[in-house]
């Protein structure tokens, strides 16, 4: 191994119990997509052009997420009625099994009504292929029930909510851009009005940003992309929604992870797509704007034209990691020192944890070139803790700083149920280890996340540490 991998002395190992780190793993979880849209209305004047192929661009945008063909299910046009949605909604709930991920999609018009009731001065939703809104209340029943059981939301809505004048058309070189709002929208005498605002008026952003907030409190990890901002239209046209297109084109791109990850997160794909869309040859300003965590990795940063072999910045890689954790967790790794002396200096460290659960403690060492897991390791591999701190390293082994001068970096991570980090790294030594590519990145936020055989749970991640090896 690497010197960035601190020298170990082994003490006392007669008394260690030796426990094995073969387990019997619980099922695998699965990822799941819903894709829905509607480009021909029971109304034809809101009939949009192109949103078949903004389907063909959500299932790119699924499988680049990691989604079996086999568990996409698209729901479109005439099937996707009111009734249509909320039995497509409730479904999915149905189908997938606890801490499976889910990606939404949808395409079509936007609109806002005039609440008659509460305090909320307009009603928002989608419009279903018979005219009819299907409003953000109406989604929290479902979205509650898929926030208890996922582990992980993503959603992604091209549609837009204007009225008035906003509907006209722009005509574009070779093409033409259609705004995403439907033209039947009726503006009445509010408050809202009184105050200079208008029910219909474009407010993407907002919508369905109280319904998703029910999946976060539930403990599901919650990510959800507009096509556009605030007082802003998302487009259609004969080539596809821009924004779809855009973030189909990125999340298969390996150069959309800019801090070289491996992984590509939510607010990557943001300022990639918005890059793409500033540079296309529409006149109307159109934002993608993120709400929940815009950190969440959505997609391995690799592809035929990259090899997987390709380096990656491995504290990068465990921030990401983190990214993914449940916020019903709360795990802490402090060091009792930041600097440790080359050749002198142990490390010393502990780990508090809210819940019981498997420990293991990754590193990227100061090399910048290798991830290792320090825990569980050959020489003490019970790593069941209790809720709690937990001392490290225990009695049987110490960890001595060994070089070069650099800096480390750890996290603690502690799951519901058991995972096999070293499934592809080398054993062979007292900690296991690997080169910090794509694929080892790969395959250490698979098994973190729960996408991979025994990775079936959720999980909690303390913040990267940073311990600094000086001479």
């Amino acid at each position: 191994m690497k010197s960035s991998l601190l020298a170990w002395r082994h003490v006392a190992f007669s008394t260690l119990a030796v426990v094995g780190l073969s387990v019997c793993f619980t099922a695998r979880a699965e990822n799941h997509a819903l894709i829905m849209w509607v480009g021909e209305y029971a109304d034809p004047r809101a009939s949009l052009p192109g949103i078949d192929l903004d389907a063909n661009n959500a299932r790119k945008i699924a499988r680049g997420m990691g989604i079996p063909e086999k568990n996409i299910t698209e729901v479109k046009n005439e099937q996707l009625t009111w009734d249509g949605m909320k039995s497509a909604l409730a479904d999915l709930v149905a189908r997938i099994a606890q801490d499976d991920k889910v990606f939404i999609y949808y395409s079509g018009h936007g609109a806002q009504q005039v609440n008659t009731g509460g305090s909320k001065k307009c009603s928002e939703g989608l419009v279903a292929q018979d005219v009819r809104l299907y409003y953000d209340r109406d989604l929290e029943a479902d979205l509650a029930t898929l926030g208890a059981k996922a582990s992980q939301v993503v959603m992604m809505n091209d549609s837009c909510f204007s009225g008035g004048a906003s509907i006209k058309a722009l005509p574009q070189p070779g093409r033409m851009l259609v705004p995403k709002a439907y033209p039947g929208v009726v503006r009445t005498g509010s408050s809202a009005e009184d105050e200079g605002y208008k029910c219909g008026d474009a407010v993407n952003k907002s919508f369905m940003t109280k319904s998703l907030q029910v999946v976060k409190r539930k403990g599901a990890q919650l990510l959800y992309v507009a096509a556009a901002g605030d007082n802003e239209v998302s487009f259609a046209s004969t080539e596809g929604s821009i924004a779809t297109h855009a973030w189909a084109e990125c999340i298969t791109d390996p150069a959309t992870d800019q801090d070289l990850s491996g992984t590509i997160s939510g607010e990557e794909l943001r300022a990639c797509a918005q890059a793409s869309i500033n540079a296309s040859p529409q006149r109307e300003r159109q934002t993608i704007t993120l709400t929940g965590n815009p950190g969440l990795p959505v997609s391995f940063a690799t592809s035929d034209a990259k090899p997987i072999a390709t380096h990656v910045n491995g504290a990068s890689a465990l921030e990401d990691i983190r990214a993914g954790s449940d916020a019903s967790y709360s795990v802490k790794l402090t060091s009792t020192k930041d600097k440790l002396r080359i050749g002198q200096d142990y490390f010393d460290f502990t780990v508090e944890t809210n819940r019981e659960g498997y420990l293991y403690v990754l590193q990227v060492g100061t090399d910048g070139e290798t991830f290792n897991l320090l825990f569980p390791n050959k020489v003490d591999n019970n790593n069941r803790v209790a809720a709690g701190k937990h001392r490290f390293p225990r009695e049987s082994w110490r960890l001595r700083s060994a070089g070069p001068s650099g800096t480390n970096h750890l996290m603690a991570l502690v799951s519901s149920v058991p995972k096999d980090f070293g499934e592809d790294m080398d054993t062979e030594g007292t900690f296991a280890t690997a080169p910090a590519t794509q694929h080892a990145t790969k395959s250490l936020v698979v098994v973190a996340t729960g996408a991979s055989e025994g990775g079936n749970g959720r999980y909690g991640a303390s913040a990267v540490t940073q311990v600094h090896e000086v001479p």
